[in-house]
């Protein structure tokens, strides 16, 4: 919203400016990847390139220590993987 502020013989007046916009801006709704399809996404671009963890933080924009982070997703025991990878299907997100 704009509002707009004119001075009328030693009166002040304000109004709200219609000539602007009148339609509120939203912010667009936060989308979310599972992280552990994530890391398998990443892992496998880190085969088939070739690339260390520092040639792909800088392909894919990220840091180093962010790479890292993704990648030890995949270390976590089977169950908690399973288990992540079935919030992203079922959509049964319980925080």
């Amino acid at each position: 919203m704009k509002w707009r502020l004119d001075s009328v013989s030693q009166r002040t007046i304000l109004w709200f400016d219609t000539t602007s916009s009148n339609q509120i801006k939203r912010k667009p709704k936060k989308t979310f990847r599972n992280p552990i399809i994530l890391a398998r996404e990443i892992s496998l671009m880190m085969e088939m390139e070739e690339l260390s963890r520092a040639d792909l933080a800088r392909k894919l924009g990220l840091s180093r220590a962010r790479v890292t982070q993704i990648l030890n997703l995949l270390g976590l025991p089977e169950v908690l993987i399973s288990e992540i990878e079935c919030m992203a299907i079922t959509g049964a997100y319980t925080w």
